[in-house]
């Protein structure tokens, strides 16, 4: 039981913590609940070979380029952005990576557990105050539009580990609310891309599809009027349905698609904290995942 409770705490953080450390300066993480606060990093370091690494290019006419030490890289997104789980959020997470392998400012506003809309609110509000002048920002929202309704399904494939006889629980009333998160993305994508472009209407803008956490999970089952789904499937059609909005959206907004999702089904190793052997429901990257992130938006670029 405290196993379960502990497991439950830890996926509800996705929903509280915040981003990183004072503005324009390297420091300590200053996270606090419900706010982004944004963390300059500047630093060399080996370049990586981008081995494996698969982007798509879609609906801009921005010419081939790369990060310098000139670039103001500016960081939106939700839990993945910020880092959350790894030991050193603020030297391990891709955009801190970006802003080593190249000496270029990094702001990073990621909100742990922030939906597509909070993103929105956020930038309307001007906290990412930084986005006029940045020359390159990339987005990474759209995962806890589905991820905050699934939370019960998660509860119960905590509790499943190692109960092969475990019952298998109803999703049909979660599918319904996440069908809600889906179309909420779907009306956000054009807003938060339109704000971007009336405050700076030059920048690179890179909007990164999602992973599916949860490869690998297909002895875990959920009923859906009366069928019985592997839960790997599951969440890969609940991803497939995001990055179908995401790359669909792309030449009509203006932005360029960072495939995470095929980056991380190429990976010849585990890039998420997720294990169904293991008893880990996390679904974030670790340290190699977002090694790869920053490979890819890297090469997004070229």
């Amino acid at each position: 039981m405290k196993k379960l409770f502990a497991a439950v705490l830890a996926l509800m953080t996705v929903l509280s913590v915040s981003a990183c450390g004072a503005v324009g300066e390297p420091s300590a993480d200053a996270s606090r609940d419900g706010e982004s606060d944004a963390a300059g990093f500047g630093s060399a370091s080996e370049n990586p070979s981008g081995d494996g690494v698969s982007t798509e290019d879609s609906g801009t006419d921005d010419s081939a380029r790369t990060f310098s030490a000139d670039d103001i890289y500016v960081a939106l997104g939700d839990s993945i952005c910020r880092g959350y789980g790894l030991a050193d959020p603020q030297a391990e997470c891709y955009s801190s990576l970006i802003g080593s392998d190249y000496g270029c400012a990094v702001y990073n506003y990621g909100v742990d557990g922030q939906t597509s809309g909070e993103l929105l609110d956020m930038l309307m509000s001007g906290e990412a105050e930084m986005i006029g002048s940045a020359t390159v920002i990339s987005i990474s929202t759209g995962a806890n539009n589905l991820l905050q309704p699934a939370y019960p399904l998660l509860g119960s494939l905590y509790q499943s580990f190692g109960k092969p006889d475990a019952s298998i629980p109803d999703i049909s009333g979660v599918v319904a609310d996440m069908d809600n998160g889906l179309k909420e993305l779907a009306e956000d994508i054009p807003e938060i891309i339109s704000y971007i472009r009336s405050v700076n209407p030059d920048a690179v803008i890179i909007f990164q599809t999602v992973y599916n956490p949860y490869v690998g999970f297909d002895v875990f089952t959920f009923d859906s009027g009366g069928v019985s789904v592997p839960f790997s499937a599951f969440a890969g059609s609940c991803v497939s349905r995001i990055n179908s909005l995401i790359t669909d959206s792309a030449e009509s907004c203006g932005y360029i698609v960072c495939d995470v999702y095929a980056g991380f089904s190429a990976a010849d190793s585990d890039c998420v904290n997720a294990d169904p052997v293991g008893g880990s429901i996390d679904p974030h990257p670790n340290a190699y995942g977002h090694r790869l992130i920053a490979a890819l938006i890297e090469e997004s670029l070229k």
